[in-house]
């Protein structure tokens, strides 16, 4: 749906657990482009610039900053990751006693590795989640069917597009239990185009 989106020139900027829904044949949907950029003809937003928009747990570094002159899509590739971060520890990536102090520590820190949460999760899903959450934009997954492309590799136990540095660091580590498997194909099926974007046709 993400990558539907960014085809589209569309940045959702509101990516979270409770902007995905999935239906009762298991597909994902995503809701909710109240806040989305439209890329081309100078960027239209329904927001100023320099204003934060997001919800602070899940937002990428760029968007706690405000600098919404850089905010892209791989701003929900992040997003995305901090939603599957959620999915594979039970946590957020970042939590808080109060929205500004959340977004400091968006800014400041990385999170702790979802390992340290939750041990008996992979390696490779913790690399994949670990990667789409990378500071800087550049180095995130190039594209939402690139972080798709990576949970199907993880599924199919090939190399494919995951990162060099990712397979190094989960080639003696045993494919993810099933659980994980469902949470990576929940995760692939969300960047794959499964859910239609009505807004946008």
């Amino acid at each position: 749906a993400l990558q539907h989106a960014h085809d589209a020139g569309v940045i959702h900027r509101d990516i979270k657990p409770a902007n995905i829904v999935i239906d009762r044949q298991g597909k994902p949907w995503v809701l909710d482009f109240g806040v989305a950029k439209i890329l081309g003809s100078g960027g239209i937003s329904l927001t100023l610039p320099g204003t934060t928009v997001g919800t602070p747990a899940y937002m990428s570094p760029e968007q706690a900053m405000g600098r919404s002159e850089v905010i892209g899509p791989a701003a929900d590739i992040y997003s995305l990751g901090a939603v599957l971060y959620e999915l594979l520890t039970a946590h957020p990536p970042y939590e808080g006693p109060n929205p500004v102090r959340v977004m400091q520590e968006v800014v400041d820190h990385d999170p702790p590795p979802p390992r340290d949460l939750a041990p008996d999760i992979s390696r490779q899903a913790e690399a994949i989640c670990q990667k789409a959450m990378r500071r800087d934009p550049v180095d995130r997954f190039a594209s939402g069917a690139a972080l798709a492309q990576a949970c199907r590799d993880v599924q199919t136990g090939s190399g494919g597009l995951l990162a060099e540095e990712v397979r190094e660091e989960a080639a003696d580590q045993p494919v993810a239990a099933s659980g994980n498997r469902l949470l990576l194909v929940v995760v692939a099926l969300a960047v794959a185009g499964l859910a239609a974007l009505v807004l946008w046709r």
